[in-house]
């Protein structure tokens, strides 16, 4: 797929209510952390409806991770980027990214996932 625009909508699927607040609905740093691999996986949603974002999370991302959906946080890319992180294409399945070029230290990595929830927008599933 083509090269992700700052201006693109992303998504990271929330499963773990330490990823959220339930009572603010809003993003914690939890959300955005990187895995073993320093990578955060998104999906792009610029282009698709509300409905049909819930049906990625359901149909591509319930099935590997044996959770149930609990939310979504919604940022720009540009809220990414400048961070000096990279938002790629990683297809399969349709639509998946990764966030990549984190930081060296698990402390680096945290002070900037503070920032990536707070221009979050937390999107609960209904």
């Amino acid at each position: 797929m083509d090269k992700i625009e700052p201006e693109e909508k992303l998504t990271r699927f929330i499963f773990d209510s330490s990823a959220y607040r339930q009572l603010a609905n809003t993003v914690k740093f939890q959300a955005f952390m990187p895995n073993k691999n320093c990578e955060v996986s998104v999906f792009r949603i610029s282009d698709v409806t509300d409905a049909e974002i819930w049906v990625i999370g359901e149909c591509e991302v319930v099935p590997k991770r044996g959770k149930p959906i609990k939310g979504r946080a919604d940022i720009l890319t540009s809220d990414i980027q400048k961070h000096g992180l990279s938002v790629v294409p990683k297809e399969p399945p349709p639509k998946h990214a990764n966030i990549i070029h984190w930081k060296d230290t698990k402390e680096a990595n945290q002070a900037i996932a503070i920032e990536l929830a707070a221009a979050a927008t937390f999107v609960k599933l209904e």
